[in-house]
């Protein structure tokens, strides 16, 4: 009579819906730890739903659901950690490019504040960091190389330009695109050099004053007339040159 009642229609029925309601719970409980970030586990669906952990278990449906909610979720955790930890070695590589500090699995794994193992067993992150450091090594080897043509193009008062500089180093230019640091100094030596264009013809102006009033020339006087520092003269030594000549010139005059 027991298992004839247990095998009756109704009692079928009930525990049909029953199932399917705590399938439903399940899936609800499970939409909710995903939605919130959190782990997900027999432990914290039991914890929300207030039930057994036997009565997920006991039945084969939710239990696979479970546990593949559960794997999926740990998959997703590792991804999304891998992300971030990629995308904080990234934005360390950026800040040692700015500051000039070498790129190396030891000093990034110090800005991470990690082990520098931690790139044994990622090798794509390994490999970032590789390329970056031969990147800024070949990098360091440019910069000398730009800052020597640059020096050339100055002194030989040839027009600086991005195309000039890549010719000169045998590459496109193209490379200025990927080597912002060697573009900001192609770019500040030609204004510097533009500025220095200036400052020549305005130099010449003064010392044909100075020469036409028979006034003493010296790099004093010049600055005074620009109204800059006589210490440009340093840095800048054709106008020093200019002075020079143009005192030259003068004493030779002189009666």
């Amino acid at each position: 009579m027991f298992d004839e009642a247990l095998n009756s229609p109704l009692i079928k029925t009930k525990q049909r819906r029953h199932g399917e309601e705590l399938e439903k719970k399940v899936k609800n409980a499970i939409k909710f730890l995903r939605n919130n970030q959190e782990p997900i586990s027999f432990r914290a669906i039991t914890r929300l739903l207030g039930i057994a952990r036997e009565t997920l278990i006991m039945r084969p449906t939710i239990k696979t659901m479970i546990e593949q909610a559960r794997a999926e979720n740990r998959k997703e955790t590792e991804i999304s950690r891998e992300s971030h930890i990629e995308i904080r070695v990234t934005s360390l590589i950026e800040e040692f490019k700015m500051q000039g500090k070498p790129i190396t699995q030891v000093n990034i794994s110090q800005g991470l504040g990690v082990s520098v193992h931690l790139f044994d067993h990622r090798k794509k992150l390994a490999k970032m960091v590789e390329e970056e450091r031969q990147n800024q090594n070949l990098l360091s080897v440019y910069e000398s190389r730009v800052a020597i043509i640059l020096k050339e193009l100055e002194s030989q008062a040839i027009p600086i330009s991005q195309t000039r500089v890549a010719q000169a180093l045998g590459v496109n230019k193209i490379l200025f695109q990927r080597q912002k640091v060697l573009a900001k100094m192609i770019e500040e030596a030609r204004q510097n050099q533009k500025l220095l264009s200036v400052y020549e013809s305005r130099v010449a102006i003064i010392l044909k004053e100075l020469e036409s009033q028979a006034i003493p020339i010296s790099q004093t006087r010049v600055a005074q007339a620009l109204g800059v520092s006589i210490y440009l003269f340093q840095r800048e030594r054709k106008l020093a040159y200019m002075i020079e000549e143009a005192k030259d010139h003068q004493r030779i005059l002189r009666p």
